[in-house]
């Protein structure tokens, strides 16, 4: 078994805070997509090249919201059981989608909803690759699968 250190952290304050070179960095889900802009995303890819030795892999995951839905075609049906029916409604903008999550919950026999919403970044493959070449890395490997980009990034 590889020795393998896990760190449960807010990615921001673990880059800025770390002086270890670790071997990989691991960010996946829609991390990406919470930050606060383009901007941000190119300072920690950045941090994360100073951060990893020559060699060292990043591995990124993000939902692709490039490609604008229209319509109900915005709506969208994350998970249910008998008790809860969690779905979505994307509101499109340039730069950023809001997400409004919908979650029907039955409680004591009855149905409950509550809602919330939250933004992310529409963060373009091609874009997020040129980044990664600026920041001296080259993609070992990429892929889509179901709707998340997944790239898995060398340090050159």
């Amino acid at each position: 078994m590889l020795p393998i250190d896990t760190i449960q952290k807010d990615v921001l304050d673990f880059l800025n805070e770390t002086t270890e070179s670790p071997e990989a960095i691991v960010c996946m889900g829609d991390t990406l997509t919470h930050f606060s802009g383009d901007e941000e995303v190119e300072r920690i890819i950045k941090r994360i090249s100073q951060l990893l030795p020559k060699g060292g892999k990043l591995v990124v995951s993000w939902r692709d919201l490039g490609a604008e839905r229209r319509g109900a075609d915005r709506f969208l049906l994350v998970r249910s059981d008998d008790s809860r029916i969690m779905s979505c409604f994307l509101e499109y903008f340039h730069d950023r989608v809001i997400v409004h999550d919908i979650l029907l919950e039955k409680i004591a026999g009855q149905w409950q909803q509550s809602v919330s919403s939250y933004p992310k970044l529409r963060i373009p493959v091609f874009a997020f690759r040129e980044t990664l070449r600026q920041n001296a890395f080259t993609i070992a490997t990429e892929e889509v699968i179901h709707g998340m980009n997944i790239i898995i990034a060398r340090k050159d």
